[in-house]
C-alpha cells in the first residue's frame, strides 16, 4: 500500500504511518512548500493489489459508494 499527496494537482510521494489497528484509518504525512496563495490539497491512496483510489466520485444509484479523493482548499497568506 502507497499514499500520495498533490498541491495543485502536482502528485508526490507521503509517507504512511504505522497501522494503528487493522481496518483502523491509518495516518499519513507530506511536507510542501507552503506558498501565498489559494491552494488545493488531495491525497490518494493505492492498495497491495494496486487499486488506486478514484479521482472522481462513482455513485451508485442510492448514493453510496464514494471513495474518492476528497479536495480541500487552502488559503496562504
Amino acid at each position: 500500500a502507497r499514499v500520495e499527496f498533490a498541491v495543485d494537482g502536482d502528485w508526490r510521494p507521503a509517507t504512511l504511518e504505522p497501522d494503528p489497528a487493522r481496518y483502523a484509518w491509518t495516518g499519513w504525512r507530506a511536507r510542501f512548500d507552503a506558498r501565498p496563495g489559494a491552494h488545493v490539497l488531495m491525497c490518494r491512496a493505492t492498495d497491495a493489489d494496486g487499486a488506486e483510489q478514484p479521482i472522481d466520485a462513482a455513485w451508485d444509484a442510492a448514493g453510496f459508494g464514494n471513495n474518492s479523493v476528497q479536495r480541500v482548499p487552502i488559503s496562504i497568506r
